[in-house]
C-alpha cells in the first residue's frame, strides 16, 4: 500500500457547535518532499476556508481554519456539506505560493496523480438532555 503524502486530522467529521463555530483541520505532509494542496467545499458559498490553498515543506503541518459564512447556516444531515483535500507532490514549476492557486486551475481533482481526502462537516445540536452530533445515528447504551 502507498503511502498517503498528507495526513489529514480529523481524518473523517468536523464538528461544527455553538461553543465550536471555527474547527480546525490539521494538515501534515507526510513525505520528504514539497506538497502542494487545495481544500474546497462540495457546496458553494457556505465556508470560509482559510488558508484554502499552499504548499507544505517536508513534514511539516498547517492549521487549517473552517467557519460556516454565516453562522445561521444549517449543515445537512444527509452529508453534503464535506471539506475536500486534495494534494499532489509540488511539480518543481509551482514552488511559489503565488503560482499556487494557477496550478490548481489547471490540475483539476479529476488528475489520477492527485490525492483525495474528503472531511464529513456535522453540526452539534445541543438539546437539554446532551449533545449529539446531527445526521448520525447514535445507540444508547445496550441498545443493539
Amino acid at each position: 500500500m502507498e503511502q498517503n503524502l498528507i495526513q489529514v486530522s480529523p481524518a473523517d467529521s468536523l464538528i461544527f457547535s455553538s461553543q465550536i463555530t471555527t474547527p480546525i483541520l490539521v494538515v501534515t505532509n507526510t513525505v520528504n518532499k514539497p506538497v502542494t494542496f487545495k481544500l474546497q467545499s462540495t457546496v458553494f458559498d457556505k465556508f470560509k476556508i482559510s488558508p484554502r490553498r499552499g504548499i507544505l515543506n517536508p513534514y511539516e503541518r498547517i492549521e487549517v481554519r473552517v467557519s460556516l459564512i454565516r453562522q445561521s447556516s444549517i449543515i445537512s444531515k444527509k452529508g453534503r456539506d464535506r471539506i475536500l483535500v486534495l494534494c499532489m507532490l509540488t511539480p518543481s514549476s509551482a514552488m511559489e505560493v503565488e503560482t499556487t492557486s494557477c496550478f490548481w486551475r489547471h490540475n483539476i481533482c479529476y488528475n489520477p496523480s492527485v490525492e483525495k481526502h474528503q472531511i464529513y462537516c456535522r453540526q452539534m445540536v445541543e438539546t437539554e438532555d446532551e449533545p449529539h452530533e446531527s445526521g448520525l445515528a447514535i445507540k444508547q447504551q445496550g441498545s443493539q
